[in-house]
């Protein structure tokens, strides 16, 4: 999976967080759909990188550390850090049960 993908989709969420944060209560709902389909999206692009990885993390900290890593999560608005954090933790404990 490609970086560029997986930026792309980074910037595709953050739009929709900005779209939905300032979205009239009309178009509330949908774009608070649209925006959390858009997270899931980016986390399966994490996963497939992830996946890619010939020595992919084990922890969310070593995570943290590749490049890519940071560049998503300093780019991400508090209140999702700790939604990142936990998706992060489960494609990571996911793929250690795929690897044992």
């Amino acid at each position: 999976m490609s970086k560029e993908i997986m930026m792309k989709a980074k910037d595709t969420m953050l739009a929709l967080w900005k779209q939905m944060s300032t979205s009239s209560m009309e178009n509330a709902g949908d774009d608070a759909d649209l925006f959390e389909r858009s997270f899931y999206e980016l986390m399966d692009e994490v996963k497939q990188w992830m996946i890619s990885l010939k020595h992919p993390p084990v922890t969310v900290e070593e995570a943290l550390k590749f490049e890519e890593m940071d560049l998503i999560y300093s780019e991400l608005p508090g209140p999702l850090i700790l939604n990142f954090e936990t998706e992060l933790e489960e494609i990571i404990d996911e793929l250690a049960k795929g690897r044992s």
